[in-house]
């Protein structure tokens, strides 16, 4: 997993982007490292959907998206 926290490309951030990246290492913290699918899910917009090519399977919106996930 990727180092989290402030290096050079991150110290000098806006606001918003800062934001943004908080955001992205708290879902990838829930995905990767808790697995805690519902976590991960409230870091995403309502509609959200996922679309896994290889195997066919997916869904869009967290009722669809939360059974993949468990």
């Amino acid at each position: 997993m990727a180092k989290t926290g402030k290096n050079d490309a991150t110290k000098n951030l806006r606001p918003a982007k800062e934001a943004l990246r908080k955001l992205w290492e708290e879902h990838v913290r829930y995905e990767f490292s808790t697995r805690s699918t519902g976590d991960t899910l409230a870091t995403m917009v309502d509609n959200a959907y996922v679309n896994h090519i290889p195997v066919l399977t997916g869904g869009s919106g967290r009722d669809e998206l939360l059974p993949i996930g468990q």
